[in-house]
């Protein structure tokens, strides 16, 4: 079956420009897939901001569930978490309301990390995000001299923008996400560093 049936007018135009039809993974039940751009796990995503909530893309082609969002530790910091979750997508492709707080993960050891939810999502576009109380804690992403660019560019020729992020203090997540406050281009930073585990 298509992935195409089914999906509203406005769901397909996200998908098409997100490269939904060209290359995303099957989502099979089970496994974790995760968000767009670059080849997943060749680099890191190191933050040293404590008051940025991060967001990456997402498409979803069929109905399904998930139950887990995950990271994987590269460097931990001592007494550190790392708070997250799941927004729905705006009309204009930035992030909108909150579907899920996934709490906090313990970041003071290395490996992977896991939040417990239960999610059922429809077709469409949506976005993953992540924050930390702590500066420098390193996780494992999609690369960022592969990264693609689904925020598009700023101008012609320009470097292309694959994250987004809000500035947020640690905590509860906003609900809805807010205006972004800042882009950050594929090639500077490894983008897309939280997995979710379909049902």
């Amino acid at each position: 079956m298509s992935p195409q049936r089914g999906m509203r007018a406005d769901q397909l135009d996200h998908a098409h420009r997100f490269g939904l039809f060209s290359g995303e993974p099957s989502l099979i039940s089970g496994r974790y897939f995760l968000g767009l751009n670059g080849i997943p796990g060749t680099s890191a995503f190191t933050n040293s901001n404590t008051d940025r909530l991060w967001a990456s893309a997402f498409t979803v082609p069929r109905a399904m569930s998930i139950d887990r969002l995950a990271i994987e530790v590269t460097t931990l910091q001592a007494a550190s978490l790392m708070r997250l979750g799941l927004y729905t997508s705006k009309a204009n492709t930035e992030p909108g309301d909150l579907i899920v707080d996934g709490g906090t993960v313990d970041t003071s050891t290395t490996g992977v990390k896991e939040a417990t939810v239960d999610v059922a999502l429809q077709p469409g576009l949506y976005w993953t995000v992540w924050e930390q109380d702590t500066a420098s804690i390193g996780l494992r992403a999609r690369g960022a001299s592969s990264g693609g660019a689904s925020l598009g560019w700023s101008t012609p020729g320009n470097q292309p923008q694959a994250i987004l992020y809000v500035t947020h203090t640690f905590g509860a997540l906003p609900d809805p996400f807010g205006a972004p406050t800042g882009y950050f281009a594929a090639s500077t930073v490894a983008s897309n560093a939280v997995w979710a585990r379909v049902v």
